[in-house]
């Protein structure tokens, strides 16, 4: 059978369009694939090699900032064994605050009377602080609760009842000087009853020198 030319062409023209279409395709894969090996082969051994010289240079993050003493492996007798009288006055004082972060003088919230206990450890810590080199400054705080004379009220007679203990633990009066600082120098946050326990506290700060 002989098709008529004009129908032969029709079908050039019709089946045409599919075939440019298929070859573009496998052309494009082609291009990507050619295109994902030259990246694979150049580029990412260079990108690898920047990622690692940034790792090695960058340091490694810092751990949280060691104590002044390592309290945590202190016993409460090790603490309180401050009484080397050949070491400045900073790392006197480091031992100190050691010696109260491993065992604090807290109270309770309308409190300002000493347990039997912290007596003795006021007691222990006098051992450690007869050195005459050094006033010893009784700081007494308190949390947020109440209004600012009453929280100055109770923050110094904590502090009291600390000199007290001193004195009768055989510190000389007049090394002991007492403050109350309220709640202006809290530890902790006052939202909460664990924080507001840690803020009301004495601490002791020491300075060079008699009065």
């Amino acid at each position: 059978m002989v098709l008529n030319p004009e129908f032969r062409s029709i079908r050039r023209v019709k089946h045409y369009p599919w075939r440019v279409v298929l070859v573009g395709a496998f052309a494009l894969l082609g291009l990507i694939a050619l295109s994902g090996w030259l990246v694979q082969a150049f580029v990412a051994p260079g990108r690898s090699a920047s990622v690692a010289a940034d790792v090695v240079r960058s340091p490694a993050p810092p751990d949280r900032p060691a104590p002044r003493v390592a309290a945590q492996h202190l016993t409460s007798a090790d603490a309180a064994d401050v009484s080397a009288t050949d070491i400045p006055l900073d790392q006197f004082q480091a031992r100190v605050d050691a010696a109260l972060a491993v065992q604090p003088l807290l109270f309770d919230s309308r409190g300002a009377t000493l347990s039997v206990a912290q007596q003795a450890w006021v007691a222990q810590l006098a051992d450690g602080l007869r050195d005459g080199r050094f006033l010893i400054r009784v700081r007494g705080h308190a949390d947020s609760a109440g209004g600012p004379e009453r929280r100055l009220l109770i923050s110094r007679q904590r502090a009291e009842a600390v000199r007290a203990a001193f004195i009768g633990a055989g510190i000389a009066a007049d090394r002991l000087l007492v403050e109350g600082w309220g709640a202006r120098l809290p530890v902790a946050s006052n939202m909460s009853e664990d924080g507001r326990a840690r803020n009301r506290r004495v601490d002791l700060v020491l300075r060079e020198g008699r009065r």
